[in-house]
C-alpha cells in the first residue's frame, strides 16, 4: 500500500482510509488512495487553475534587502533572513481577498491591518510584501513574511483570515504552497 499524502482535505483522507480497509480483504488494485497520491489535488475545493496561479505567483518581500520568493525554488536571501532573525521557518501570508474572492480595497486594508496587529501582539518579527502573478491579471495582494511561524500556526492564521493557501518555508528556505481547502 502506498503512503497517503499528509496534506489532504478531510474528505480525501476519509476516502483513502476507506480504501485501505476495503483492501485488507480484497485483491483489487488502482484504489482511490493511489489516485490521491499521484494526483494530489483530486479533492481540493480550489480550482486547479487557481492553484496553478498561486504556484506561478511571485511573493515579493519588501524588507531592507527586498527579495522574491518562488514556489519550489530555494532562496538564498530567505535563508539569510532566517539566519538574521534566528528563525528556522517563515510564512508568507495575506488577509486580502478571502477565498480568492475579489473584495473591496478598504475592506482588504482593514483585514490586513488586523493581521499585522495580531503578528505585532504576538511579538513575531514580520516584513511587508506583496503577492503578484507576473501576468498582472489579478491585482497584487498586500502580504507579510512572518519569521519563526511554524506551519501549524500559519495554518491557524490562514484559516482565521479565510485564505485558500499560503506560502511556507522551513530551514531549507524552499517556499512551499500550503493549501487550506
Amino acid at each position: 500500500m502506498g503512503r497517503r499524502p499528509a496534506n489532504l482535505p478531510p474528505r480525501a483522507r476519509w476516502i483513502a482510509k476507506a480504501d485501505e480497509a476495503s483492501e485488507e480483504g480484497s485483491n483489487t488494485t488502482g484504489t482511490a488512495s493511489t489516485l490521491l497520491e499521484t494526483e494530489g489535488f483530486l479533492f481540493s475545493a480550489i480550482a486547479p487553475s487557481l492553484i496553478e496561479a498561486y504556484q506561478g505567483t511571485e511573493y515579493r518581500v519588501d524588507g531592507p534587502q527586498g527579495f522574491t520568493l518562488r514556489i519550489g525554488q530555494r532562496s538564498a536571501e530567505l535563508a539569510a533572513a532566517h539566519a538574521a532573525h534566528r528563525a528556522n521557518c517563515s510564512a508568507f501570508i495575506t488577509a486580502w481577498n478571502p477565498f480568492s474572492e475579489a473584495t473591496d480595497d478598504a475592506v482588504n486594508r482593514e483585514r490586513q491591518a488586523q493581521l499585522w496587529a495580531e503578528l505585532t501582539r504576538r511579538g513575531l518579527h514580520h516584513e511587508p510584501g506583496i503577492g503578484q502573478h507576473p501576468s498582472h491579471q489579478w491585482p497584487g495582494e498586500d502580504s507579510v513574511l512572518v519569521f519563526g511561524l511554524d506551519q501549524e500556526a500559519a495554518k491557524t492564521l490562514a484559516h482565521r483570515f479565510q485564505q485558500n493557501a499560503f506560502v511556507w518555508a522551513g530551514a531549507d528556505a524552499v517556499p512551499q504552497l500550503i493549501l487550506m481547502r
